[in-house]
This record gives structure tokens, sequence and C-alpha cells, in this order.
């Protein structure tokens, strides 16, 4: 597939070990595969869908029309905003895949609801579904004053009692004497000592 080449829906897209495909769709979306990497296109015009088999592969939109990218049963909306484009990046590795949001309005539609990642942010794709910011973890199930917890996408700290729900990626933080019992959905306990800062990025059964 040469420079310039006509891609269509239904088209299979596979870069060798040593190649990069770009590709620039007419819905404003530009999308970069990386080496080793597969997708296959479906839609009609001016609504490309990409399905990314494996791989990693960098996203671009500078229009206010949603591009959109299918990986391990989700969707990933990529779109500009307020005259800047979108950047997002998906990698997959084995069973999983990693969504990185660089810029712009990033959202991740699949079991559940919607999850929107603020710059920076990222979630990770598993064979059980998203494990996302935002997301219920589990909830705290005992605690000793003074703990906080800081939910993402937000700036300020606030105090948390026993029963408070704890989300994916809440920063959780022990002051002074305080420790705090986290009980996670699947059954498992994280206790955190004083004086201590955990972050809850995700839970692994394995």
């Amino acid at each position: 597939a040469p420079s310039g080449t006509a891609l269509f829906a239904g088209d299979v897209i596979t870069t060798g070990s040593a190649s990069v495909a770009v590709m620039n769709f007419q819905s404003g979306t530009a999308a970069t595969l990386s080496a080793n990497g597969e997708v296959a296109l479906s839609g009609g015009t001016g609504s490309t869908a990409i399905n990314l088999r494996k791989g990693a592969m960098a996203i671009r939109n500078d229009s206010p029309e949603s591009g959109r990218v299918s990986v391990l049963g989700a969707t990933v909306l990529v779109r500009g905003e307020a005259g800047f484009p979108a950047l997002c990046r998906i990698a997959m590795v084995g069973n999983s895949a990693g969504i990185f949001a660089d810029r712009g309005h990033v959202e991740v539609r699949g079991k559940g609801a919607p999850v929107v990642l603020s710059p920076g942010k990222h979630l990770q794709l598993g064979p059980g579904g998203p494990q996302a910011a935002g997301q219920l973890a589990g909830k705290v199930a005992n605690a000793i004053p003074e703990e906080t917890v800081q939910h993402p996408g937000q700036t300020a700290e606030l105090p948390l009692k026993v029963a408070d729900p704890l989300v994916w990626e809440d920063t959780v933080r022990t002051l002074k004497t305080g420790r705090v019992r986290i009980a996670l959905l699947d059954g498992s306990f994280l206790n955190v000592g004083a004086r201590s800062v955990m972050k809850i990025v995700k839970h692994d059964a394995q």
C-alpha cells in the first residue's frame, strides 16, 4: 500500500516489523499505526470507524465530530474542542489495552456508564471490561481519622469516612495517625497505614 492509496470500509491495514501506516480520513481523523499492528475499517463516508486488532496507534482529530476507535469491545471517541485537535494513544498488549488521553475530548464507551478521560489520564481495558477513572472500585470499610480522597479530574482533597465509595484512580491520603481499610468489590481489602498516600489504579485477579 504505497502513499496515496485510497482506503475503504472493509479494508484491513497491517504493518510489518519495520513499517508505519499514516491514515487520513475524510471525517478529519488521522491515525498512525505503529509497527506490527493491524486495524480494520468500517462505516461509510465521513463516519469511518477503526477497529484496532493488535499493536499501537495514535489518533488525532481536528473535527468537532468524533473519530471512533473500537478496541476490546469498547469504543473510544476522540473529538477536537474549541479549535484545538484531540490527541489520543491506544496500545494493545496481550488481552488488555491502554488508552492514553493527551489532549481534547477522549471518551470511552463500553459496559456501564461512559468514561471521559481528562488530558494526562489513562484507562486500562481487560477481559473483564474497563477499570477506569470514575468507575466504582469499592468502599471504606473502616477508618481512623484523618484521611482524605482526591477523585480523578479534581484538584481538591475531600474528607473520607466509613462507607464512602471509592473509584478507580482515586488517591487516598492518611494524615497524622489516620488509617483506612478499603473493601474492593471483588472481596479483597486494602489497608493504608498512617501518613501514607495510595492511588487505586486497577485490580488484576491473577
